[in-house]
């Protein structure tokens, strides 16, 4: 036996133990993203169109009425087939999501040295890995989707490189960035046989995407395009971004990692390349967009790649035969110091969070879920077989898609909405600027407003009851109204409303009286024709 052989027996079995121990950690991890699974407001706008993709009715918000309110289509699509075999989406969703980290975990283990892997212990230290990895929507699978591409390409592994290329272009339209990106890596890396293979795959992929598209929406982008990131809210963006790096600060020290990676690593070239030029653009991507209300949520996507890079840069740096133990707690204890900035959950006169920017997870709890699906159920039955239209603000998706309404408005963005969508917006709200007037509602014939969660103030003339849920009447169609009666709402009755209205017509100003007949027109009477409404319209006209 050589005098190295012991040591190296040492080495390898310590690197075993590094390892457990980072499997472990894993474990945690999973653990608790599994306790403190969600489901957002924002993902049972999916599951409603994957439900009724799922039906045959195509992907659609409102059956017949297309327009691409969704922003995953890869996602959406694989919670339709579930709910086709008869998978629940908030069931298929948290297990899709929760596997999909298993993967990101397991592949970040491989970006280790001698059995440490510090880009692991920082990610697994992020609060919002874990809060996001549930949630209901796509996003820890797209964040897989970046780590694997980059684990493939620093491997040169090709075909898993464009299976995730692929996967990531179907599931965010930010995944067009992963092909944009790496196509000058790859030329100038001297790949120019995958390079023009990678344009191609790429290039068919948009292009089917695009005449898909056109040919089901009649549409060149998405309509979330135009009713949220249409125009650049670059103030709001640095805010965002800001405040994610105050939380983890050692995120924007990958630019500079990669930097020195580049100069003094030239193993690690090909996927450090490609991630400082994708964390980059995808920076100033969420910047000009002005990030969202979601704390974090956009931002992952670019931090993923900058702490990997300042995970292999320090992990080289400080690598100590004999401290490995000290670096591995020192850096999982470093991670979870992050702590996020303050003010962000509170709500002080009617102002969310920091500028309107929260802890989302914090607003879109199990318990309203759970309301959610309780009211929803209760009013189903009641719209059931009706055409009456409903607008939803924030927070209601859950409650519209519970209650399998008819025909839904979203009213605070216009994401599902082509007319809506391209409004001016009325205030700087990120993402929520082109929230629905009355007047505009009115204009499209909406009936009802249903206060679940955020109570809309209402005069007793509007105000309808319907079951134990309160709501506004905004358009008065008597059809509807008397077959709503009929399943046991209750509401002020217009027609015997207006009799009375009629005979006080003497104690009246004139400009009472022109208030009321333009409110009265919106109301009622660009509704309901019939010979009775046109003699009322009349005397309501006459001096």
């Amino acid at each position: 036996m050589t005098p190295t052989q012991p040591l190296d027996t040492d080495n390898r079995k310590t690197n075993q133990r590094l390892v457990v121990v980072q499997l472990a950690v894993a474990v945690v991890m999973l653990w608790q993203a599994f306790q403190h699974r969600w489901l957002s407001d924002d993902a049972f706008i999916s599951f409603r169109y994957a439900k009724h993709w799922s039906e045959g009715h195509g992907l659609v918000y409102n059956i017949g009425e297309y327009v691409e309110g969704y922003t995953n289509l890869l996602w959406t699509i694989w919670l339709g087939l579930g709910m086709w075999f008869g998978v629940q989406p908030e069931v298929l969703a948290h297990l899709s999501s929760l596997s999909a980290l298993a993967v990101m975990l397991g592949l970040l283990l491989t970006f280790s040295h001698r059995g440490l892997s510090l880009p692991f212990l920082f990610i697994a230290g992020m609060s919002h890995i874990r809060i996001f990895a549930t949630s209901g929507l796509e996003t820890q699978s797209f964040l897989t989707l970046i780590v694997l591409f980059l684990y493939a390409l620093g491997r040169q592994a090709w075909i898993w490189m464009w299976l995730a290329m692929v996967l990531g272009m179907l599931t965010r339209p930010e995944g067009g960035l992963l092909w944009a990106c790496v196509l000058p890596v790859l030329w100038f890396g001297g790949y120019k046989q995958e390079t023009l293979k990678t344009f191609v795959i790429g290039l068919l992929v948009l292009g089917g995407l695009t005449a898909w598209r056109r040919y089901t929406y009649d549409e060149w982008l998405p309509n979330t395009f135009y009713a949220k990131a249409q125009g650049a809210q670059w103030g709001q963006g640095w805010l965002y971004v800001g405040l994610f790096f105050q939380q983890y600060w050692f995120v924007p020290f990958g630019w500079l990692a990669g930097g020195i990676l580049l100069r003094e690593r030239p193993e690690h070239r090909g996927w450090v390349q490609f991630s400082l030029l994708f964390s980059t653009l995808y920076v100033i991507h969420v910047v000009r967009v002005g990030g969202d209300f979601m704390m974090a949520r956009f931002a992952l996507p670019f931090a993923i790649p900058l702490t990997m890079m300042f995970g292999v840069w320090l992990q080289e740096l400080l690598f100590l035969p004999k401290r490995r133990w000290l670096v591995l707690f020192a850096t999982l204890g470093l991670s979870l110091t992050a702590l996020p900035p303050k003010g962000l959950t509170e709500v002080n006169n009617g102002q969310i969070g920091i500028a309107g920017i929260t802890e989302e997870s914090f607003w879109y709890t199990e318990q309203w879920r759970q309301k959610a699906q309780v009211a929803g159920q209760e009013i189903k039955p009641m719209l059931a077989g009706t055409s009456i239209q409903v607008v939803i603000y924030g927070a209601q998706a859950m409650f519209a898609y519970y209650a399998d309404l008819p025909y839904v408005i979203e009213g605070m963005s216009g994401l599902t909405d082509h007319e809506l969508a391209r409004l001016p917006s009325r205030d700087q709200r990120i993402g929520h600027g082109r929230k629905a007037t009355v007047p505009y509602l009115q204009s499209r014939g909406v009936e009802l407003y249903i206060d679940f969660r955020i109570q809309q103030g209402t005069h007793p003339l509007n105000q309808i009851q319907l079951g134990s849920l309160s709501g506004s009447i905004l358009s008065y169609k008597k059809e509807q109204m008397a077959l709503l009666r009929e399943r046991g709402a209750e509401f002020q009755d217009f027609e015997e409303y207006l009799d009375w209205y009629i005979d006080t017509l003497e104690i009246k100003t004139p400009e009472e009286r022109e208030r009321d007949l333009t409110t009265f027109a919106r109301y009622y009477f660009d509704f309901n024709d019939d010979p009775v409404d046109q003699e009322r319209w009349r005397r309501l006209n006459s001096p």
